[in-house]
């Protein structure tokens, strides 16, 4: 489960509206470095991000994404378990200029039917 830290002390700018969600994102994160900006919630507990540490990890997606011959325009398909490490390969696709997409983790114990209901929606 992830938690987003929308509190009042990292505000939207609703006096100037950015151009895109990456403008919006790269003014958080040069503004409040150091703010929370999601918190993870498993059965071990919290861990908070903060926008720092997000926007380096997805940058190192980025650079792997380009070393892996992705180029701007190109279509990244995720097949990750939801976790940190899914947010920050889908950043890390949008920052290189890529178009990312989340494809469902099936699980093994998934029933064939189970799998077909999820592949079709």
């Amino acid at each position: 489960m992830i938690k987003t830290a929308l509190t009042t002390e990292v505000p939207i700018r609703p006096d100037r509206r950015p151009a895109t969600l990456l403008d919006q994102a790269r003014w958080l994160v040069e503004t409040y470095p150091d703010a929370t900006t999601i918190v993870f919630v498993s059965r071990e507990g919290e861990h908070a991000i903060t926008y720092r540490t997000f926007f380096h990890e997805a940058a190192r997606y980025a650079y792997a994404l380009e070393g892996a011959g992705v180029r701007p325009g190109d279509l990244v398909v995720l097949v990750l378990q939801h976790s940190e490490e899914l947010l920050y390969g889908f950043w890390g696709a949008m920052l290189l200029g890529a178009i990312p997409s989340i494809f469902p983790f099936l699980p093994t114990s998934s029933t064939p039917n189970a799998t077909s209901r999820v592949c079709a929606a």
